[in-house]
Formats: structure tokens, C-alpha cells, sequence
């Protein structure tokens, strides 16, 4: 042979190292056995190797054969190397050379609200299959229930709204956060109070039995004093209407109250009135008017219309009331007003003034309005004086005394429709009994998403007034954790009734029967895919369980090493198919020898075709006492398909250079990129994206999963789960944080000027097609995070497209000004491509 060796060149996905081919080998052979030399002179001289057919014959034959060998060693030499191999049981073993084993279908999780019957609170066993019906662009999906989960009957029906924030009216309703009693036709006194002043900020809230008392005390001490404070009347209204509203009461009166309750930020009480009397009045002195002349300037005068208010240079206060007041028991209030109407007409009009006080002394008497002329009367005595209204010039004054019922703080709420700020909290109603850790809320989409959430502070919650106020409303204050902001939930339909499910349904088969003369026996699993599930800790873990005689067997990543141990191994194949390989007797176990004695239980599923939106589970396969029906709430998420030989070309280098632990941030990047569904990764020491965990700069990874529509920032849980996963393999001393990457999909229009020669639409569907096809030089799973796509990328590709004579149009919408490091830029799918004509 007079072939040279071919040269290789480098980044190669196919090895091209062939020595020649068919018809290189026959010319050769030719060519050598013609210019071989017998007797003096070339071979060809005496004998046409062409022109015999029986010798080309032989020559033909002998290239089939150079033939095979050479396409039979570059397939060998091809199949020795990682960028190159083809197989995959090749690509396989050469990952194993660095530890790396291809990652299994993950099933995809998500959770489902249950629709129970009324006052049922059922339990819904593990393994309770629920279903999403197939559609024109996938089949049905099958889940099945992770864990007992005990539903309660009072986390059923729940109503969400954002917590009811102090408002001025705007009408003449008020909303009450608790019932305050009133009925239609009730009037009802409205007071501004002012505020104590001293009383500072309120004590923290403590478990702790003394500080809880200092709490008490603290709030005990403001409603004293805002029982004993100053205050000014407003008016006195009627109610015309009252309403129940999620625990509330919105209560209508007959006047406009947005004038008198304008300032939310001042302290307003309403009071129900249950009598009314004004202050007596008699005649003070008679005297004798004589017919002629001017009466005496001493003993010649008439007084009258005077009040009788008691003396105001005594300790004690007393009024005289021109009605008996049946209705006052011992015990109760009474509301002593000045509405500010002054003595003269020409005197000015004093501000009005009240008084809302106990009778020390609620005594009768016979009042006396014109001699030998006396009416029923109270006479109320007070045991202190009145510090609003005993003033100097009171003596005189008309006063009204009005027997009121509990005090009720006269604030107006309203509901908002969006939750906004920190901390984010939600109004559950009516008040679940027992502990809400997730609640899923009904969207303006009609869809069920899931929220977790936690009890907000006691000092937070809807808690009884100090004194005499009536109970507070059966409502629940709880805070969201890592809601996105704003929330929108006005009057939002609630359930806490949450299963979580698993895609996949479980299967028992029996793979077999043992032989314990032979070793190293292999049992293939019937059904593909099997399903794996990642772990609290972040790391996969399968759920093929493998019984022999009745007996668990462990799992291992590989027999090397196990001894005389019950273990087994699986071999992934590149469907998702396992093969179960038992020991040899010294690496692993032998199974002893029974028929059918080898089973194994496992879940069929996995993978993003797991990934569905939410509301897309809607059925319950089979039947759960006390429940109704089913539906997704929140998409499923986590799925990840298992390793393509694309994907292994990529991760094996970066296990090889990590190993399983993170020693510098390029370890980190590398082990991100082996966790199964994640399609990029980086990590950096600088400022984060935008709302990450750590509000700030430090160490970040960032991260993206691959889903059904290509790359997507991961899900709050798999963030959570990335994180459990590198903090087992790294320094957990160094604040980490784990973080979602951004896509950006730049919209392409280009315009193409086809060669005359070529059909136009030829052009543009191979245009089209080097830009979306996989693997391609725009393939987005091919590009890095942080790397911006300029026109002049786009172009130098579309130029080399057969039959493209220019691009006289290109333009990318939505290019950034600057990539962040976390931000995936690549093109949108479907660009416009068109042909024009010079």
C-alpha cells in the first residue's frame, strides 16, 4: 500500500481517520501489481491486470476486505473517544472511566388540590393515581400520590384577601374587622379620641409567660387610657344597613362619614346608643314683677332656663338629667356631651367636649321644673371628676347623657386587590383550626396555584380587644414565602386540601428466577422508563426496589468493591431501560437458586414529559372516600429526561475535573451542570440577579433547567433542591447562593437574496433550518450564559447557506444593552425568514 496516513483535524463530532476507500484500494492494488518488477521490467508490460477479468475479480474482493478493515478500525478508533463515540454503550463505559453515570428520567412533582365532600376530612393514601388527560400534542400523563396525607375539612372553602389596611370612608359605610353589635335602626355616637401619649412602641411578642404579661400589661394599659382620654363628639348617626362580609361587618349609616372619620391615623370609637337624656333645667327663682317701674337689680329678677351641672370646685362630678333613665344599670356607661352650644347668644361657641365614664351613684329624684311642679328625674354622681367637661364656665351649660354600650374602635378597612411589600401576607377566612403550611389559591386565570406559607406574628393576628369588645373575626393572618410580587388575590377562592404527586404509576414484575452457578446473572427490566426521584438532599435516587426470596437488595453504583454482600447494579440503557446485574459471589452476592424468586418493584414515568401547566391534572383514577375530584394546582415541575450522548460528551470532562466536590467556582459550575435537568450553569462572585436569596453581592451560582420548550429558569423547589445538592459536596461556611438564570429570546427577521439558479423557497426553509436545528451553531443549549448574540453572529451563518447570494435585512429584537453573567441570550424559535429579489 502506498497510502499516507490521513491527517485528523481537530473538533471533529465524527472521526474521520479512514485510509482509503473501494475504489482507492482497487486502483492501488492496480496500480502496485503493474509497476511490480519480474525479470527485468514491470509486471504490466507482460500482463493487463484490467483487461483479466479474473484478476479484477481477486482485486475487487481484496478491496472489499481493505475496505471493511479501514471503516472497521476508524469506527473502533472513532468509538475510543468521547467527542467522537456514536454508541451508546460506548459512551456509557467512557463516562464510568470518570465516575460519571448517565442520569435517569427524574419524575416530575407537583402538587393537586382535592375537591373533599362537606365536612369531610379524608385520607388520601400514598399511591392514589390521578391522571391528565392527553391532548392533540401529548398523551395522557399518569401521577400517583407521594405520601399519606391527612386532609382537614376546615381547609376547605377558604376565602383569600390581602390584609383589610385603616382607610378613611368614603360614603357612609364602615367595615368593622369584628362584628360591633349594631342593629338596623341603632344610633350610634361616634367620638375622636386622643391618643395616650408615654405608652411608646409595643413590646415584642414572646412565648416567654413574662414577657407575654408585659405585653398584656402594655396593651392593658393603652385601652385604660384610652378609655380615660379626652375626646371630642361627632355626631350621632343611624344605622340603615349592616352586612357580613369574610368575617367583617360593613355597617351603612343614614349620614356621610367620610367628613367626620377623615384622618385614619387618629383614634375614633363608636359607641351604641342605648337612652338618651339631656341635662334638667327649672326655674331658679320666682320673684314679684311689680305693674309700674323696672324690677330690683337684686330682688326684682327672673333666671330663667338654668342647667344644673354640680358644683365644679368639688372632687366629685354631677349631673341632674330631665328624664328618668330606666335603661342604666349598675355597671354600665354612660357618655357625657357638651356639643359646644354656649350660654349667649353672643358668646362664642366653645368646642365640644364629652365624657365617657361609670356612675359612681345612679340615684331618682323628684326634679323640680316650676314650683309645685316636679318631674322623675336621674341624678348621676360620678366618682371623679370630668376632665373634659369640668371647666369653669360649665356651670350652666346644656349637657346630653347618652347610655351607650362597649366601646368599638370606629376604623374603616378596606380589602386590597394585590398583595404588595414585605412582609407579604395573606387573610385566610374563616380561620383554619389546624396548621396551613401551603394554600392554594384560585388565579384571575381560573388556574390553582400553590403558595407556601407560615402563621404571621401574634402581634399580627386578629386578636381580642383589651376590655369590653366584642370577639374578633375567625380570620387567619399568614405570611408567603417566595410569592411573586404583586399577588393579585381579591376575594381569591383558597384551599389548604394539598396532596403531593409524582409522575409515574408503579409497577411489580418478576424479572426471573436465580442460579447460583451462574455468577453475574442479568434480569431486564420489563417496562421503560424507570423513574427516579431526587431526595431531600438534592441527589437522585431510583425507585427500583429489588426483592430476592422476598428479600431487599441494595443498590449500588457499581459491584467493584461490595464483598459478599446482598447488592446489585443497573445498567442504563438509552431508552431508560435498566438491566439489574447481580454479584459473582466475591464482588456482590450470588442469587441462590429459585424459581420466579427475583422481583422488583419500580415506577414507570419521568422525564419533562412530566412537566405539565396548571389545572392540567384534572382526573382521580379509582376512588378516595370523602373526595369528589381532583386538580393541578400549580405546574409540575422538576422533570429531567435522561442523558442524550450529546449531553454525556459534555458532563463526563466537568465530573472528571469536579470530581463530587466543589473545591473552587468552577467545581461549582460543573457540578450544577451534572444535576439532571439542568442545561446551563455558572458561578461568580459578584452582584446577583435581581430578588435572589442573598439581596446583594457574595459567591452565586445561576442556573437553568431544560424543559419541553427548551431552556427555563427553574422553579423556586428546584432551586431548593440545587442548593441541597452542592451543599453536600461543598465548604457549607461560605454563603452560597443558588440563584434562577434569565432567558432572553432575541426575534430574528432576515431577509435573503436566493441565487436565480435555486428555488427561493428551498433557501429560506435551509436558512431556517440551520438556525433552529439541535446541535446546530445557534442550538441555545450549545451557548453560555453571559454571552451576548450579536447581528454579525447571526450573519457569518446565514452567508454560508448554499444558495445565498446576500442578506440585504437583519435585525434581532429585544437585544439587552449588557448580558449579566446569569442571562441566557438566544434566538427565539421560529425566525422570519424571507426571500427578496435584487
Amino acid at each position: 500500500m502506498t497510502f499516507d496516513p490521513p491527517v485528523v483535524p481537530p473538533g471533529l463530532t465524527r472521526l474521520r481517520r479512514r485510509l482509503a476507500t473501494y475504489d482507492d484500494f482497487v486502483a492501488d492494488l492496480v496500480r502496485t501489481v503493474e509497476r511490480t518488477t519480474v525479470a527485468g521490467g514491470p509486471l504490466g508490460r507482460r500482463w493487463d491486470v484490467e483487461g483479466d477479468p479474473r484478476a479484477m475479480k481477486l482485486v475487487r474482493l481484496w478491496a472489499y476486505v481493505a475496505e471493511g478493515v479501514a471503516a472497521y478500525t476508524e469506527l473502533t478508533a472513532g468509538e475510543a473517544y468521547l467527542p467522537t463515540a456514536q454508541d451508546w454503550t460506548d459512551l456509557r463505559r467512557i463516562a464510568a472511566l470518570v465516575g460519571y453515570r448517565p442520569a435517569r428520567p427524574v419524575a416530575a412533582q407537583g402538587w393537586v388540590m382535592v375537591d373533599t365532600d362537606r365536612g369531610a376530612a379524608p385520607l388520601v393514601p400514598a399511591g392514589t393515581r390521578v391522571q391528565a388527560p392527553g391532548t392533540p400534542t401529548r398523551p395522557a400523563q399518569v401521577f400517583e400520590v407521594a405520601e399519606d396525607t391527612q386532609l382537614h375539612a376546615d381547609w376547605a372553602g377558604l376565602t383569600a384577601t390581602p390584609v383589610p389596611v385603616p382607610a378613611a370612608p368614603a360614603g357612609r359605610t364602615l367595615r368593622f374587622l369584628q362584628d360591633p353589635g349594631f342593629r338596623v335602626g341603632d344610633r350610634v355616637l361616634f367620638v375622636e379620641e386622643l391618643a395616650p401619649t408615654g405608652a411608646g412602641a409595643p413590646p415584642p411578642w414572646s412565648p416567654d409567660w413574662s414577657a407575654w404579661w408585659i405585653w398584656l400589661l402594655w396593651w392593658w394599659y393603652l385601652y385604660q387610657a384610652a378609655l380615660n382620654a379626652p375626646a371630642t363628639p361627632l355626631a350621632v348617626a343611624r344605622v340603615a344597613k349592616r352586612v357580613a362580609d369574610l368575617g367583617t361587618v360593613v355597617v351603612t349609616f343614614d349620614r356621610e362619614l367620610g367628613p367626620l372619620l377623615s384622618d385614619p391615623s387618629r383614634v375614633y370609637a363608636a359607641y351604641r346608643v342605648v337612652a338618651a337624656a339631656g341635662s334638667a333645667r327649672r326655674q331658679s327663682t320666682t320673684v314679684r314683677i311689680p305693674a309700674t317701674g323696672t324690677p330690683s337689680a337684686t330682688s326684682d329678677r327672673i333666671q330663667l332656663g338654668g342647667f344644673y351641672t354640680g358644683p365644679t370646685n368639688l372632687e366629685s362630678a354631677a349631673v341632674v338629667l330631665d328624664s328618668q333613665l330606666d335603661e342604666l344599670s349598675p355597671g354600665q356607661r354612660v357618655a357625657v356631651v357638651d356639643w359646644g352650644v354656649s350660654r349667649t347668644a353672643s358668646a362664642t361657641t366653645d368646642q365640644p367636649a364629652c365624657d365617657v365614664a361609670e356612675p359612681a351613684v345612679h340615684s331618682r329624684l323628684d326634679w323640680e321644673v316650676a314650683p309645685g311642679s316636679t318631674v322623675p328625674a336621674s341624678h348621676l354622681r360620678f366618682g371623679g371628676t370630668l376632665a373634659p367637661l369640668a371647666r369653669a364656665d360649665l356651670t350652666g351649660r346644656p349637657v346630653r347623657v347618652y347610655v351607650v354600650g362597649p366601646r368599638i374602635p370606629a376604623q374603616h378597612y378596606e380589602l386590597p386587590t394585590t398583595v404588595t411589600g414585605a412582609p407579604a401576607r395573606l387573610r385566610l377566612y374563616p380561620a383554619p383550626a389546624h396548621p396551613v403550611e401551603r394554600i392554594a389559591l384560585r388565579g384571575p386565570a381560573g388556574t390553582w396555584d400553590v403558595l407556601t406559607c407560615a402563621p404571621a406574628p401574634a402581634s399580627a393576628q386578629e386578636l381580642p380587644p383589651p376590655g369590653d369588645g366584642p370577639p374578633p373575626p375567625r380570620g387567619l393572618i399568614v405570611d408567603l414565602v417566595g410569592a411573586a410580587l404583586p399577588l393579585a388575590a381579591d376575594r381569591a377562592p383558597a384551599s389548604a386540601n394539598l396532596v403531593r404527586v409524582r409522575h409515574g404509576a408503579t409497577t411489580v414484575s418478576t424479572l426471573g428466577s436465580g442460579d447460583a452457578s451462574r455468577p453475574g446473572q442479568r434480569f431486564p427490566v420489563p417496562k421503560a422508563p424507570v423513574a427516579a426521584d431526587v431526595g431531600p438532599d438534592g441527589t437522585p435516587a431510583s425507585t427500583l426496589e429489588l426483592r430476592v426470596a422476598g428479600l431487599a437488595w441494595a443498590e449500588r453504583p457499581t459491584l467493584y468493591g461490595a464483598g459478599p454482600s446482598d447488592a446489585f447494579t443497573t445498567v442504563l440503557g438509552p431508552d431508560g431501560a435498566q438491566t439489574v446485574v447481580t454479584g459473582d459471589g466475591t464482588q456482590g452476592n450470588r442469587l441462590a437458586t429459585g424459581r420466579n424468586t427475583v422481583a422488583a418493584t419500580y415506577r414507570v414515568g419521568g422525564g419533562t414529559a412530566g412537566e405539565l401547566p396548571a389545572g392540567a391534572i384534572t382526573s382521580l383514577l379509582g376512588s378516595v372516600h370523602g373526595v369528589k375530584g381532583v386538580v393541578g394546582a400549580g405546574p409540575t415541575s422538576g422533570g429531567a429526561d435522561q442523558d442524550d450522548p450529546r449531553r454525556l460528551r459534555t458532563l463526563a470532562p466537568g465530573r472528571s475535573r469536579a470530581g463530587d466536590r466543589a473545591v473552587s467556582r468552577a467545581d461549582l459550575a460543573d457540578l450544577a451542570r451534572g444535576f439532571p435537568g439542568v442545561s446551563h450553569a455558572a458561578a461568580w462572585r459578584g452582584a446577583g440577579p435581581a430578588g435572589c436569596a442573598c439581596a446583594g453581592t457574595g459567591e452565586h451560582v445561576a442556573f437553568l433547567r431544560l424543559g419541553v420548550a427548551g431552556p427555563r429558569p427553574p422553579t423556586a423547589a428546584e432551586i431548593t433542591a440545587l442548593a441541597a445538592y452542592l451543599d453536600g459536596r461543598r465548604d457549607v461556611t461560605v454563603p452560597l447562593c443558588v440563584a434562577a438564570g434569565t432567558v432572553t429570546a432575541l426575534r430574528l427577521t432576515v431577509q435573503v437574496v436566493p441565487d436565480p439558479r435555486a428555488r427561493p423557497g428551498a433557501v429560506t426553509a435551509a436558512v431556517t433550518a440551520l438556525l433552529t436545528a439541535p446541535g446546530g451553531p445557534l442550538d441555545p443549549l450549545d451557548r453560555l450564559l453571559g454571552v451576548p448574540l450579536d447581528r454579525s453572529d447571526v450573519m457569518v451563518h446565514v452567508h454560508a447557506v448554499p444558495g445565498v447570494t446576500g442578506v440585504p435585512a437583519l435585525t434581532l429584537d429585544g437585544t439587552p444593552a449588557a448580558v449579566k453573567r446569569y442571562q441566557l441570550v438566544a434566538l427565539a424559535p421560529n425566525p422570519d425568514v424571507t426571500a427578496v429579489t435584487p
